[in-house]
């Protein structure tokens, strides 16, 4: 009888035995989760950089800093001014998943692909559960031409995740500034070179400022810089990680800065003559933008506009509107010439080059059109704007200012470029750029 009162019972006092024991801590209850499944959500829950409706716009006035957790370091200055106004979105993390879709490794927010890893199912899981540990109300992005750095805002002050990333740096905040290096716009301390915003000032100043506003300290990597994420967040950082980093004894600290600089992927079209022995130093002059890409990693997309679009990671190289087979066309050449460097001198010239040279070969499917580059010329033109003329006749290129087209005309001379090539035939739905024949 014993033996059947308690197999009758065993799970009533089971039960009642783990309702009255203390909840273990290594191992905390979790809320139970419904089976993952891809459906809609209402906006604007999506994660930024989606378009979504906009939660407030602050004006670029001078902010008041938020109050920031015990555990971070108080603010060096009792007020930060932002040069641009900042946006931030609602965000609801827990609606992010990672998946496999066409053949790639994404994650999504219901219908919407928030980000793409390629092939890495590690990143895309690693994303996800970075995002939900900073368990942010609002999100914020910044970069203009193209999203360069996010981070997360959990009811007004900065999120403070228990774990980073596998990738992240501390940000020496005594020393933070934003600069002008090689031709572009960084985000630095004295140690490290924190964030690039290429040929926008704006959004250097930017970052700037949101990190003191809201006093992070730390910036994540997940997946590779340009195509993944980086997110600035806030820890509980060792002390001597928070000092000034020493410095290095004789020259080593000027050849240490120096490395950091020369690891930069993003510049300026260094347009200076060539040094010539005996000529001193000669300071660089820089204009525009030039990227370190890889052929083989371009891809055409299409926008939420139905454009095709030629992209290397988050840099647009090219938009060709409604014609999927120009783009792709477009996509073939640059994988075929295996281009090593994407440049933009201005909004309607760009190019391409090969390890720092010229390409010397003519694609036999772009359309050519050759020029004397001896017999260019800076000239009014009509609008109070000035032109490139080949001699006497044809007007080659228009630029706003003498200055820029005088820059220009440095440009071509210095590559020895003497062909523009295109693959379209729009003027703003095309791709072109130019080549130096060896004639």
């Amino acid at each position: 009888m014993r033996r059947l009162f308690f197999a009758a019972f065993a799970p009533l006092f089971a039960a009642a035995a783990v309702a009255q024991s203390p909840p273990n801590p290594l191992f905390p209850t979790l809320p139970a989760t419904k089976p993952e499944r891809v459906t809609a959500n209402p906006l604007p829950t999506a994660l930024p950089p989606l378009h979504t409706q906009p939660l407030h716009a602050a004006p670029p006035t001078t902010i008041t800093p938020t109050t920031s957790p015990a555990l971070l370091p108080q603010s060096l200055t009792p007020e930060v001014a932002l040069p641009q106004k900042e946006v931030l979105a609602r965000i609801d993390a827990n609606g992010l998943t990672a998946r496999r879709q066409n053949e790639k490794w994404v994650v999504t927010n219901g219908l919407a692909v928030v980000r793409e890893f390629g092939g890495t199912r590690e990143d895309a899981e690693e994303f996800v559960r970075f995002v939900r540990e900073l368990r942010p109300t609002e999100w914020g992005a910044i970069g203009t031409a193209r999203v360069v750095v996010e981070y997360a805002v959990t009811n007004g002050v900065a999120a403070t995740p228990a774990f980073s990333p596998k990738t992240s740096v501390t940000i020496d905040t005594g020393s933070l500034r934003a600069e002008q290096v090689r031709g572009v716009f960084v985000v630095r301390d004295d140690q490290n070179i924190l964030l690039n915003f290429g040929a926008t000032r704006e959004d250097a100043e930017q970052a700037v400022g949101i990190i003191r506003k809201y006093r992070f300290n730390r910036i994540g990597q997940v997946g590779p810089v340009g195509t993944g994420a980086t997110v600035l967040f806030a820890q509980d950082v060792p002390a001597d990680h928070m000092k000034k980093p020493s410095q290095l004894p004789g020259g080593y600290a000027h050849l240490a800065q120096a490395f950091e600089e020369q690891k930069l992927t993003r510049t300026g079209i260094d347009i200076s003559a060539d040094r010539k022995p005996g000529a001193g130093v000669v300071a660089d002059q820089m204009v525009g933008e030039k990227v370190v890409i890889d052929a083989q990693a371009v891809e055409l997309k299409r926008d939420k506009t139905g454009d095709w679009k030629l992209m290397h990671g988050t840099d647009v190289l090219a938009n060709f509107g409604p014609s999927e087979w120009t783009g792709r066309d477009a996509l073939k050449l640059v994988k075929d010439m295996r281009f090593t460097e994407f440049c933009r001198f201005n909004s309607a010239v760009s190019f391409f080059l090969l390890n720092g040279q010229a390409p010397t070969r003519v694609p036999f499917a772009a359309q050519a059109s050759r020029f004397d580059r001896d017999s260019l010329k800076v000239k009014l033109a009509s609008g109070g704007k000035y032109g490139l003329y080949e001699g006497q006749g044809r007007q080659l290129f228009v630029c706003d200012t003498e200055k820029e087209a005088e820059q220009l005309l440095l440009l071509l001379h210095k590559y020895g470029f003497d062909t523009i090539c295109q693959i379209g035939l729009g003027a703003n739905t095309s791709l072109r750029f130019f080549a130096k024949s060896g004639r």
